[in-house]
């Protein structure tokens, strides 16, 4: 029995990582969201009996405590599946590791972002079809509801079923502390991960838009590489007469995708994360191999890859993951690099993003006047950047890269 249960001093020490949830044995921890939409463990003090489950699953504080700069495998990854390629925001690396899990009759967890009829909601899901491997692919830039999953990822593996778990590095180890044990049954993979916004804000700013059209919004697609690589958004709208359209524009010309890029809408710890590090809790880590292209410019073409499809990075921390990798090469184009390579321009594997000077201003916008506040804010204080990514969108892709070439 423990006295005091206390989770957290302050919102900077929790991740909402679910794991301190699953454990409980009395169903006295609930996920609630504050003020603005972030999530919190809540404990109900009539349940709660003081066993300290919660705490022990808490790996939040004890991951300031690893240092591990030991050298890592890594390459750079792109798939031979032209299909694989398109659902994927880079190189689709996450995708052929979980094809290769789900052709073994194993079983795939990961982030899945639901259509309008399920109200845009972005949770944590289970899939044993390759079909369905799709709902899993493209990035989303907002926290998954994790739910009740570690429960279920427990029981595949007790079942002795082949599991890959994906998410991101907090969501992780927020699994491995709720296992408490290993299992040779269990791949995991995080993902690179800058910091997250919250699900209300997200879907506020969704149905913001849709006050604007003549229409609904079905599906905002993040990356959509319909008109090439990079931070191109999609929106699926249906409009008042049944039509159906897509408006594919660069994400810095929607408010919440712009604000996400530039680190002003995280959660707070996201600032102070100990997870962004050379120190990895999962099996493989994989991201975009940003600059790919210009940190190899003399090997790019002979080894297939190219920044204009999509390049993954690959980061190998074990040797399940070693075997898992090595099991999908031939299904891919890659090459080795080096940690110092990957992370030149991923800095989250060396530091957390920097929280920055507007962020409380917009927090507090947000907090008195919902969604429309953001807006405002967005348009009256990065309309200079707004100017800037219209006019990039204009020149085609082909003269930018001319240009660029021409300047060196």
């Amino acid at each position: 029995m423990i006295e005091k249960i206390e989770l957290f001093k302050d919102k900077t020490e929790c991740c909402a990582c679910g794991a301190c949830e699953n454990i409980c044995s009395q169903n006295a921890i609930e996920m609630r969201e504050d003020e603005v939409g972030f999530l919190y463990p809540y404990i109900n003090k009539d349940k709660c009996i003081s066993c300290g489950a919660c705490m022990r699953v808490c790996g939040y504080k004890k991951a300031n405590e690893d240092n591990d700069k030991s050298d890592k495998y890594v390459i750079a990854f792109s798939s031979k599946d032209d299909i694989v390629i398109s659902r994927s925001a880079s190189g689709g690396a996450f995708a052929e590791i979980a094809k290769e899990v789900l052709n073994e009759s194993g079983v795939v967890y990961g982030a899945v972002s639901d259509d309008r009829s399920n109200g845009w909601t972005v949770h944590h899901s289970r899939i044993d079809k390759v079909d369905d491997l799709k709902m899993m692919q493209g990035s989303k830039y907002v926290q998954s509801d994790m739910g009740n999953i570690y429960k279920q990822v427990r029981k595949d593996l007790d079942d002795g079923q082949k599991v890959l778990f994906s998410g991101t590095p907090c969501q992780v180890d927020g699994l491995n502390n709720y296992l408490m044990k290993k299992y040779d049954n269990l791949l995991t993979v995080d993902i690179i991960c800058h910091g997250v916004p919250n699900q209300r804000m997200y879907k506020d700013f969704l149905s913001y838009r849709e006050n604007h059209i003549d229409g609904t919004i079905e599906r905002f697609v993040f990356r959509d590489k319909s008109k090439g690589q990079g931070m191109i958004s999609r929106m699926d709208i249906k409009t008042n007469n049944s039509k159906s359209r897509s408006i594919i524009k660069k994400g810095e010309l929607y408010s919440y995708f712009y604000l996400f890029l530039k680190q002003h809408i995280y959660r707070i710890n996201c600032y102070s994360c100990p997870y962004a590090k050379q120190t990895r809790y999962s099996d493989i880590t994989i991201g975009d191999f940003w600059g790919f292209s210009s940190l190899y410019p003399n090997m790019a073409a002979s080894v297939e890859l190219t920044d204009s499809k999509g390049v993954s990075c690959v980061i190998v921390n074990s040797e399940k993951g070693m075997r898992a990798v090595d099991n999908i090469k031939q299904h891919c184009n890659c090459m080795e690099s080096t940690f110092e390579m990957a992370s030149k321009y991923n800095g989250q594997l060396k530091y957390p993003s920097r929280l920055t000077g507007v962020r409380q201003n917009i927090i507090d916008v947000y907090a008195d006047k919902g969604y429309a506040g953001i807006e405002h804010f967005y348009h009256t204080h990065f309309w200079k950047d707004r100017i800037k990514y219209f006019i990039s969108s204009l020149i085609p892709m082909k003269v930018k890269k001319k240009a660029k070439s021409l300047l060196g």
